[in-house]
């Protein structure tokens, strides 16, 4: 096969495994072959039928986000919503103003994490139960995993917003919306569960339409900001700013909406941890397939208190530095079933504050060794090391396109 089908194949498929990773596999190699077979009756030579072929069914992240949304437990905690159906969360209804974007009030952390009777009671009553059943197997034979996971695991209360006030707000502004997938992406999607509540946004000036994945109830879809800026930026180079903190005003092509409301609040952090993740997914997976989870900015969750726990850090990091934290966990035993395995990495952006970094809950200073290679992430921990920890700086931190990272020497840290 050619590299560059094996490659595109391997990162469109990332996150699915077994019988579901085979079936997917085949169905996109059977879109590519046909293609290329096309390109290259018309005259093409081979290398540019597989660049035309691939282009045709666009970002293979763009993909292989979709598949997880359908066929997998979430690589990214506030992507569990993709497997679970909220037919019992509430929206606040939408406020007079069209150009802000209401949030929902849900806080998965607390929904996946709760172990006593009343957080069960709460999944049976959220989840579906195939979800449910797995959950509960998950906690049962993998108790301590999950835990740990759960102690160095935030999220932000309002991550999701409603798909149908988002879709209002960009109509008002000239953005397109169609249930129809483009041509090159409908053999791929009509072989999703759900594919029904896709849906496919064309910016002014700005093509291919990209796709709006969402989740939750079929009456009530809900939205992932952080999905929207990944999948935004995956699908085509459309400017797209972010501004404030608190209920940011964000700005896509031409379009311009607010996110979030004093009642539902949306953090920025989230915004920026899908432009880093962005580029960060290819380097992670260049050599093999790593989890990597994105999880809300523990300054956001907890203040700034003498109980948070902290890492000091000097030289150019001055206050109000925006940094990316890349987390690597030690695993726990393995799983019998890979769907079982809780991911090992962690991301999410955060300021300095005070001299210091905010780190997430249940981190010890005292067992993190700091690394400043994406190699070092591949190596097995060291004996003493719960946490190996990358620290980035980020400039562009308003043009998430344009986002950058450079990688932290450890000599940095007081």
């Amino acid at each position: 096969m050619h590299p560059e089908i094996e490659c595109f194949i391997r990162r469109a498929t990332r996150g699915l495994w077994g019988q579901q990773r085979q079936l997917v596999r085949r169905e996109l190699l059977g879109a590519v072959e046909d293609r290329l077979w096309r390109y290259q009756v018309g005259g093409c030579d081979e290398a540019e039928a597989v660049r035309r072929a691939l282009d045709d069914l666009g970002s293979p992240a763009v993909i292989a986000l979709g598949m997880q949304r359908t066929h997998t437990w979430p690589r990214a905690l506030p992507w569990a919503s993709a497997l679970i159906l909220l037919t019992a969360v509430g929206v606040v209804p939408l406020t007079q103003s069209q150009a802000q974007v209401v949030a929902s009030p849900l806080n998965l952390t607390a929904l996946f994490c709760d172990p006593s009777a009343a957080g069960a009671l709460q999944r049976t009553q959220q989840l579906s139960p195939q979800v449910s059943r797995q959950f509960e197997h998950l906690r049962q034979t993998h108790l301590r995993a999950v835990e740990r996971l759960c102690e160095s695991m935030t999220s932000d209360t309002y991550e999701l917003v409603e798909r149908d006030s988002l879709i209002a707000t960009l109509q008002t502004q000239g953005v397109q919306v169609s249930a129809t997938p483009p041509a090159s992406w409908m053999k791929t999607v009509a072989t999703l569960p759900g594919h029904q509540t896709w849906r496919w946004l064309t910016f002014p000036g700005f093509s291919p339409p990209v796709a709006l994945i969402p989740v939750g109830s079929v009456s009530q879809p809900l939205v992932s900001v952080y999905d929207l800026v990944y999948t935004v930026l995956n699908t085509q180079q459309l400017p797209l700013r972010v501004e404030g903190e608190i209920n940011p005003r964000v700005t896509i092509g031409r379009t311009q909406f607010v996110l979030g409301t004093p009642q539902t609040p949306v953090q920025a952090s989230q915004l920026r941890t899908a432009a880093l993740a962005r580029q960060l997914d290819p380097v992670l997976n260049a050599r093999s397939f790593r989890g990597l989870t994105n999880t809300a900015d523990p300054l956001d969750q907890t203040g700034f208190s003498n109980t948070t726990v902290t890492l000091p850090v000097r030289g150019p990091l001055a206050d109000g530095q925006v940094v990316g934290v890349l987390v690597r966990l030690r695993s726990g035993p393995a799983a019998t079933h890979p769907e079982n395995q809780v991911p090992e990495d962690l991301l999410y952006t955060t300021r300095v504050r005070a001299g210091q970094l905010t780190l997430l809950q249940g981190m010890n200073p005292k067992t993190i060794q700091i690394v400043d290679s994406f190699e070092a992430l591949r190596r097995p921990l060291p004996v003493g090391v719960d946490h190996q920890v990358m620290l980035m700086p980020l400039a562009n931190t308003d043009d998430l396109v344009n986002l950058s990272y450079q990688v932290m020497a450890p000599a940095t840290l007081k």
